[in-house]
């Protein structure tokens, strides 16, 4: 799983399926293994197949909170935003304390035009890492959407000295990424 992770994270996803196809003819039912085939088709752009696999990894480990979480963005990207809600609220209740839980949660909340649950779920995604980025940036548009600029103004400033002390670009915590590393867990 080390080896394909690291052809997935090199961006040689070829690699990464010829390993993963290995480990599941050794073990069709490995779940990390199904999860990780799903991550990488839908990086290909194959979101149908992306979505089979990872829900036979969420049968196979349905307390897996990663598994939904990913799904749940997946569904999110696809316009399944019942899905994708039902995804993320499973996500977070098997893992109250992952940020990325509750920002997803957000995402999709904005996105479904529902900006008081948005804002409380970037809230909750702030109280667990207020330097979280993505959290302070969702919650400024969702502000900015309902007309509370000052409000809007003050979480976009939060997001933007956040992303600058973190080294990293002002968007790249906005729109929730797909992992592969649980929180406080090693592969």
């Amino acid at each position: 799983m080390q080896v394909a992770t690291g052809h997935d994270e090199a961006g040689r996803f070829d690699d990464a399926q010829t390993v993963l196809l290995h480990v599941l003819a050794e073990a069709p039912l490995h779940h990390p293994a199904l999860h990780l085939m799903g991550i990488i088709a839908f990086k290909k752009g194959n979101p149908g197949e992306s979505v089979q696999l990872i829900e036979r990894s969420i049968a196979l480990a349905p307390t897996a909170a990663l598994y939904h979480r990913n799904i749940g963005e997946i569904y999110r990207v696809l316009g399944r935003l019942d899905e994708a809600l039902v995804a993320g609220r499973r996500a977070a209740a098997l893992a109250p304390e992952d940020v990325h839980c509750y920002h997803n949660l957000a995402v999709v909340h904005y996105h479904r035009l529902e900006l008081d649950e948005a804002i409380a779920c970037g809230e909750r995604a702030i109280a667990l890492d207020p330097d979280f980025p993505g959290a302070h940036f969702g919650i400024a548009e969702a502000a900015l959407v309902r007309g509370e600029f000052e409000r809007g103004w003050e979480e976009y400033e939060d997001g933007s000295a956040d992303a600058q002390t973190e080294g990293q670009n002002q968007a790249s915590n906005v729109e929730p990424k797909l992992d592969m590393d649980e929180p406080g867990t090693t592969q």
